[in-house]
């Protein structure tokens, strides 16, 4: 079983993250991902972004990104 972020814009939706062995580990990238989202399209703002389950193994956009170690801290706290 593989795990992926999928993003949702007008009833379209497309797996573009993963895969991912574990959930804990597909929801632990989705802030990175939905971040590289929003400099690849700027109309990304209005999508819904999920995770999904699947037994097949797919090609997705970022592929099983995997965040810097900085992601974990707010854009606030590494500015101040």
């Amino acid at each position: 079983m593989w795990f992926y972020i999928a993003i949702h814009d007008a009833g379209r939706s497309a797996l573009i993250a993963g895969p991912y062995p574990t959930e804990d580990q597909a929801i632990s990238q989705m802030a990175h991902v939905q971040a590289l989202t929003f400099e690849a399209d700027p109309w990304s703002w209005f999508y819904s972004f999920s995770l999904a389950r699947t037994e097949l193994d797919c090609k997705t956009r970022f592929g099983p990104t995997v965040a810097p170690p900085d992601a974990a801290s707010s854009p606030a706290e590494a500015a101040g």
